[in-house]
């Protein structure tokens, strides 16, 4: 008998539905892991363009021009120019940035013009690399956290997709094919739950913790009387209905210098009822004094109420979301544990 012949076993082809579905699931997770990556990367440069002003020298600034302009839609923010005059290091520059983004929109256009009159000195910041820069304005820079949302979302969806695309392209025979797919299945599971917890974990950290540590820190703003500027009442409109917002903007003094907010409260609530807000802006009209409250640590920050609102337990409502996925986890964890211990 003549020696045996080894063949290369036969693999399967590729069914062609399968293989467009292999390419198009690539492709479609390729472009959201891109565009995730390419909206984080546009939204750390502009939170990295507000975080570089507080390391910027602070001025005054001797304000020669502020007006504002209404918008061409009514769900867009009017618009805001501005042109002010500032000296550095003994030369005198000219700016017309509000922030470091440059805005030129912005929900409180027309308070911040009536508050910056010509003539009037207010603090501006300027780049000591550059001094032809400045700003009037220093933006929160706790929205830098969501820069972790779309890379989150874009990187777990979108490997989720090149998964799947990867799975489907292994050949039929493939051991590693026909012995897991409880393992690929485990696989994507574990992305998801991974994905749920983050995303529960951002949405209780915005929505409760961070305004509980902004209340409680709020209890000790120190008290300063003020002088109202401007004030009213803002419609919010969901197309459902229509909720009312209060803005107020006040000039207060601290430490031998004039500051201004245009915030009333602390966490802004735009579902109050028109009778609510038109109160509220009553009580507080252009001219009259009040206490505001500010933090010491940054006095450009100050409210006229630091009450915690009616709804803030909805809040932490996203908290019994996490604390339940949570105890299911743990509750698996041990089940499987015990499913792996040796019988005695």
């Amino acid at each position: 008998m003549g020696p045996l012949l080894s063949t290369r076993p036969q693999v399967p082809s590729k069914e062609p539905g399968s293989l467009l579905g292999a390419i198009v699931g690539g492709c479609l997770g390729a472009a959201i892991l891109t565009l995730g990556i390419v909206a984080m990367v546009a939204m750390a440069r502009s939170w990295w363009a507000e975080a570089k002003v507080y390391a910027w020298s602070e001025g005054v600034a001797t304000i020669l021009q502020a007006r504002a302009s209404a918008p061409p839609r009514a769900y867009r923010d009017p618009s805001i120019s501005v042109r002010f005059q500032y000296t550095y290091a003994g030369h005198t520059y000219e700016s017309e940035r509000v922030d470091a983004r440059s805005s030129v929109r912005h929900p409180e256009a027309f308070q911040l013009a009536t508050l910056w009159r010509p003539g009037s000195n207010w603090p501006c910041y300027i780049d000591p690399g550059n001094p032809q820069i400045a700003v009037l304005r220093r933006d929160s820079l706790w929205w830098g956290f969501g820069v972790l949302v779309p890379l989150a979302v874009g990187g777990g969806m979108g490997g989720l997709f090149l998964y799947a695309a990867w799975r489907s392209l292994r050949p039929e025979g493939d051991p590693a094919r026909v012995s897991s797919p409880l393992g690929a299945r485990r696989a994507v599971r574990q992305i998801a739950t991974v994905l749920l917890v983050v995303s529960l974990l951002v949405v209780t950290y915005f929505t409760g913790v961070r305004p509980l540590l902004l209340f409680e820190s709020a209890t000790h703003w120190r008290a300063v009387p003020c002088t109202i500027v401007a004030s009213r009442a803002r419609a919010h409109s969901n197309g459902m209905r229509t909720g009312y917002s209060v803005q107020v903007v006040f000039r207060y003094p601290f430490d031998g210098r004039q500051w201004a907010s245009g915030e009333y409260e602390l966490d802004e609530n735009n579902g109050r009822s028109y009778q609510d807000a038109a109160g509220i802006v009553n009580r507080y009209p252009p001219g009259a004094v009040a206490n505001c409250y500010l933090d010491p640590t940054s006095p450009d920050r100050a409210v006229l109420d630091r009450s915690w609102p009616v709804g803030m337990a909805w809040g932490l409502l996203p908290l019994g979301f996490l604390l339940a996925v949570t105890w299911r986890l743990v509750a698996s964890a041990r089940r499987r544990k015990r499913a792996r211990a040796p019988r005695p």
